[in-house]
């Protein structure tokens, strides 16, 4: 089964699988080069390793997974270690721009860390942050 047929999710790695492919159509990212260098992808692949990062999270804790109704099992726990791995790396690759300075580089590095890890943080969050007065500032979405 690939990801991309995913239409009934039966574990939450599946369904944080197809929410990241439908991520990509709607940026229009396609084959290697969405996967590797599109930028316009890289909140999909964040939401991804985010999503993945709360499997773990859920199987240290002995959580019930919402697709499954049961505790996550090891081969959910090992399929959401591969995704962290991988598109970790992809939002490096995707998020870090070689052409600025070292110190930049490593700012956007150890953000993208903080971004990846963090599992109760949202993009829009990040993006469009409160003020002051608690209310959502729109910077960068319509």
């Amino acid at each position: 089964m690939e990801w991309a047929q995913i239409t009934n999710p039966r574990y939450r790695v599946d369904a944080s699988a197809r929410a990241h492919d439908v991520g990509y159509d709607f940026v229009g990212a396609e084959g290697a080069y969405g996967a590797t260098m599109d930028k316009s992808a890289l909140q999909a692949d964040i939401q991804l390793v985010r999503s993945a990062n709360k499997v773990i999270n859920m199987y240290a804790k002995k959580e019930i997974d919402p697709f499954t109704k049961n505790c996550v099992s090891k081969e959910t726990l090992e399929r959401a270690k591969k995704v962290v791995t991988l598109f970790s790396v992809l939002c490096k690759i995707k998020g870090i721009d070689k052409t600025e300075s070292i110190i930049k580089q490593k700012a956007m590095s150890q953000a993208l860390d903080v971004w990846l890890s963090n599992i109760d943080l949202t993009i829009d969050d990040v993006i469009n942050p409160v003020n002051e007065s608690g209310k959502k500032v729109k910077k960068f979405y319509k």
